[in-house]
């Protein structure tokens, strides 16, 4: 705010340091062009853009964009400025992460490496790391599940640590599709972690999919995706029953084209069927495929 300028920005600052996940290091983001822009004109010393990653998944550690909720809802920024100099990932912090928490940020990385080969922008590099991630997060996925232990193994952190960096450099150059722009719409509606709402985008996917008898990436992951559901907090606590019925479709599906993420999508998305899908969900009131 500009307090925090007025009184901070007084004192010779050498780094900015964020410290979380994805939200974290994209409010440090802000807070880095911001005061590096103003010491451009106070100081001479050069100031640094770091982070700390507890929670990885998000990809906001490798990425050039800074993705801000407001009330118009969400505003994408990018700009090469906003990757870090220096990127921590606290090991230990990650290995006792709460596991089901985990599972939804790993769906995030895995989503940002099947939509970086589905957009405008999709290019050889991307299909390189697209293809890393997919065959990490299967085996990272039945690791952490068969996992009995409360912390997670060395090999796991490691692994779960280069998904997040990757799945961030493929959403940075090619940018998200179909379930970003849906997901973004139903975070805001739902009032829920990004990751969660991810993921719900991608049981709509699923259940579009199969209504149009296509099977992409994601088929693959069905299985998973399915069992996931349950584990779900809002599925947890009931509140989904109960938020389903209001949904709005049609100001869900014009949200949701307003989007980035769906600007970029390379396919053509069937709205009617589209709406229909999220129809037939809204009925039944659980979205397992």
């Amino acid at each position: 705010n500009s307090h925090f300028y007025k009184k901070k920005l007084k004192k010779n600052l050498d780094l900015v340091l964020s410290v979380g996940g994805g939200s974290a290091i994209d409010t440090g983001k802000i807070i880095y062009n911001k005061i590096s822009k103003r010491k451009k004109n106070n100081y001479s010393n050069k100031i640094h853009f770091g982070v700390i990653v507890t929670l990885p998944g998000s990809g906001a550690e490798a990425s050039k964009t800074c993705v801000i909720n407001s009330s118009k809802g969400k505003e994408f920024l990018i700009s090469r400025d906003f990757i870090p100099k220096f990127i921590f990932y606290d090991r230990d912090k990650i290995s006792s992460n709460n596991k089901t928490q985990q599972i939804f940020l790993i769906i995030d990385s895995l989503v940002h490496g099947i939509e970086s080969q589905e957009t405008i922008l999709k290019s050889y590099f991307s299909n390189t790391i697209s293809h890393l991630i997919l065959d990490k997060s299967k085996k990272i996925f039945k690791k952490i599940i068969n996992n009995k232990n409360k912390k997670l193994q060395n090999k796991i952190v490691n692994d779960i640590c280069m998904l997040s960096f990757f799945g961030g450099i493929a959403q940075s150059e090619c940018g998200s599709s179909f379930c970003h722009a849906i997901g973004h719409t139903l975070e805001i509606h739902f009032n829920i972690p990004h990751s969660e709402a991810i993921f719900l985008s991608t049981l709509i996917r699923l259940n579009y999919e199969k209504k149009l008898k296509l099977k992409s990436k994601f088929y693959e992951f069905r299985n998973i995706l399915n069992m996931n559901y349950k584990m779900l907090p809002q599925i947890k606590k009931n509140k989904l029953k109960k938020i389903l019925p209001k949904i709005d479709i049609e100001v869900l599906i014009e949200k949701t084209k307003k989007d980035p993420c769906f600007k970029l999508t390379e396919k053509l998305i069937n709205i009617e069927i589209l709406k229909k899908t999220i129809l037939s969900m809204k009925k039944r009131t659980k979205w397992i495929t």
